[in-house]
């Protein structure tokens, strides 16, 4: 989690680092697949 140099996200925030930036590094650091880091599909509605 380069981006974060060791801070946790609440402190990277804090820091400025901007939350999409945070939100990549803890996805890429969590082996998050790209088309899931958005959440779970809603489907279709009825």
């Amino acid at each position: 989690m380069s981006v974060l140099d060791g801070r946790t996200a609440e402190e990277a925030l804090e820091a400025g680092v901007p939350p999409r930036q945070v939100w990549e590094a803890l996805c890429d650091a969590m082996d998050v697949p790209v088309q899931r880091r958005l959440g779970k599909d809603a489907g279709t509605r009825r």
